[in-house]
């Protein structure tokens, strides 16, 4: 078995290409949920969202009121995951 660690090069071209590869589809509810796990492992936080986030967000769920079985109905999970 080879115990060979790996350098921190290869661990920052790693979590370059995990960050990079999330971005490509950030559409996709669950890739959007591994995202924020990414993000929330890596201590990354902000004081504020900008205006266009929550304004996206809040569309969302408006979007889940009026058509529940939408596409947008992956942002109840979401947040069901993430605040509780």
């Amino acid at each position: 078995m080879n115990t060979t660690k790996a350098t921190q090069e290869t661990l920052n071209t790693l979590h370059g290409a995990v960050a990079k590869a999330l971005l490509t589809n950030l559409d996709d509810p669950k890739v959007l949920s591994q995202a924020i796990m990414f993000l929330k492992n890596n201590s990354i936080t902000v004081d504020e969202l900008p205006q266009e986030t929550t304004t996206s967000l809040f569309s969302r769920i408006e979007a889940l009121k009026v058509n529940p079985n939408s596409k947008n109905s992956a942002v109840e999970d979401l947040l069901e995951y993430h605040i509780s």
